[in-house]
């Protein structure tokens, strides 16, 4: 029971896939889509449960019959599990029982790529078409994660930025390629943790959410003090 999923973004032509994560919008369900010339889409999404177990579903709709007009449409599912590696998670497995690497968050990037943060702090790549990972350690405990295009008023990079949200009330803002950082912003005065992390379509803002109940923006990483913020609705005394 207790399973998360995250869905890839809208690259046409790839056919890879706590809280509840979008690929793209973050959001409800966006897919990335493949045609071919026997007139079949697919799409993909993982699924993380309770206990860490990642699960890799497609979505497989091919089109049969003889003429357009006449063509019916089949679905298949299928799933397959993916394994992170010990080197890439920091945990050792010993004897039989099965050691959770405490997968908080997972997002998918482009190019294959997915990514994973563990509640210790560790940041995980995996490339579904090679099986490369790589990882980098925050030394601090993690609690969300989003990837983006671009984000905000930073210069484009080739594989997009990751954002990570972090206990202490910091957002690291990462270049997806290689974790080299890029930006910082933090909460001002108590540093209340973060909760969870989105952007606007456009990917000109970051909103954060944060353990105080205020939800605030950054449109830029230059400033201290966010450009916005928004308290919690308050309670209607009717009710």
């Amino acid at each position: 029971g207790g399973w998360s999923s995250a869905l890839p973004s809208t690259n046409v032509g790839s056919a890879p896939v706590v809280g509840s994560a979008g690929a793209g919008s973050h959001s409800g369900f966006t897919a990335s889509s493949s045609s071919s010339s026997s007139s079949s889409s697919s799409c993909s999404f993982a699924a993380i449960s309770s206990s860490s177990e990642i699960k890799l579903w497609s979505l497989v709709v091919s089109a049969i019959g003889g003429s357009r007009k006449a063509s019916m449409n089949t679905a298949s599912f299928t799933h397959r599990v993916l394994h992170l590696g010990a080197d890439a998670t920091g945990i050792v497995q010993k004897g039989p029982r099965k050691v959770d690497p405490g997968i908080i968050s997972i997002s998918w990037g482009s190019e294959s790529w997915l990514y994973f943060l563990l509640r210790s702090g560790r940041l995980i790549a995996k490339n579904l078409t090679d099986r490369s990972e790589r990882y980098a350690d925050f030394q601090e405990s993690a609690t969300s994660l989003l990837w983006s295009h671009r984000l905000c008023n930073l210069r484009p990079h080739s594989r997009g930025v990751l954002a990570c949200g972090l206990v202490g009330g910091a957002v690291q803002i990462l270049n997806a390629a290689d974790f080299s950082p890029l930006a910082s912003v933090r909460a001002p005065e108590h540093s209340p943790d973060v909760i969870s992390l989105s952007f606007s379509v456009g990917g000109e803002a970051l909103w954060v959410m944060y353990s105080d109940h205020l939800l605030r923006c950054w449109r830029g990483f230059e400033k201290l003090h966010p450009d916005r913020e928004l308290e919690p609705p308050k309670p209607d005394p009717k009710f």
